[in-house]
């Protein structure tokens, strides 16, 4: 199938492309949505240039939207997220997308783990004291999150502890951690890159790593399942999409060169320090990895009653 692909490739090499592509970032200039675009566009061989076109708004919708609706003719590209991908169509009532059907998937780029992390004036050094002091003080601890996935991270950590901590929502991870900071929210489940510096500096206790293995950058965290929570598992990811129908050819041809762009060793050194680790698929794998990732939120969605307006 793939020496097929490449065959129709090559065939129209000299015919693509032909003008500038554009790349969707449904997220602002400096996010991690944002940094996975400027990684393409810096870094790719495919002889125009890739201008990234920030279109934020919705929790990622606008852009994800703007993305689908596009003209598939293999000069729009965009990133999507486990956010706008798989969550905005279970929690809000119309996103303008099918997330399904709309995209042609390219590849995975990258993956991280979240992680479950307190306010230092918070009683409690370890995981389990967290949860046991949220449970002798009901109505005491809150949780901050700035985006629906977020929100979803933390009812399913309610519901693996056993817990009914509120949510306090924010506009975004800035925000949210400001707050986290000053004592106002007591802890976060989110991708170490919101507040790396901030654990690094003290600021903010790290309890745990929600995935099945230790987080590279801080070794001496214990994961979840080591920490008493079998189980709660949570991992954010991005990666590249294209308006369904775009040329397989064309597909083919960006997913061969954003995998080789992730095994450059600066791109691999530059992403570790954000807290994301490489994770290139091919357009099939990762469809089939959205697809699961859809069933598994889904029953999270039904069972904590989560829509959104």
């Amino acid at each position: 199938m793939f020496a097929a692909l490449a065959a129709a490739f090559t065939a129209h090499a000299a015919d693509y492309p032909l003008k500038p592509i554009r790349l969707i970032v449904p997220l602002p200039p400096g996010s991690l949505m944002d940094l996975h675009a400027r990684l393409i566009a810096q870094k790719h061989r495919l002889g125009q240039p890739v201008v990234v076109d920030n279109r934020a708004g919705a929790d990622g919708r606008i852009g994800s939207e703007l993305i689908a609706r596009a003209p598939a003719d293999g000069y729009t590209l965009g990133i999507g997220t486990i956010g706008t991908l798989v969550v905005a169509p279970l929690v809000y009532a119309n996103t303008g997308y099918d997330p399904a059907v709309a995209f042609a998937p390219v590849t995975r780029m990258t993956t991280a783990p979240y992680l479950i992390v307190v306010h230092p004036g918070v009683g409690a050094s370890n995981l389990k004291e967290l949860i046991d002091l949220a449970k002798a003080k009901p109505g005491s601890l809150n949780y901050a999150t700035a985006n629906a996935f977020a929100r979803l991270a933390g009812e399913l950590f309610n519901s693996a502890a056993g817990l009914k901590t509120a949510n306090v929502p924010y506009q975004g991870p800035v925000m949210a951690t400001t707050d986290l900071l000053a004592g106002r929210v007591q802890y976060m489940v989110e991708a170490p890159a919101v507040f790396r510096q901030e654990i690094q500096l003290g600021k903010l206790r790290a309890l745990a790593v929600a995935d099945t293995r230790r987080y590279a950058q801080l070794p001496q965290l214990p994961t979840t399942a080591e920490a008493g929570l079998p189980g709660f598992e949570v991992r954010t990811w991005f990666g590249v999409t294209a308006p369904a129908a775009t040329p397989a050819a064309v597909i083919a041809a960006w997913n061969s060169e954003i995998n080789q762009i992730l095994t450059m060793k600066d791109v691999r050194e530059s992403l570790a320090l954000q807290g994301l680790e490489s994770a290139g698929t091919t357009p099939q794998q990762f469809a089939d990895f959205a697809r699961d990732e859809r069933v598994k939120w889904a029953r999270v969605v039904k069972q904590a009653g989560l829509k959104f307006d």
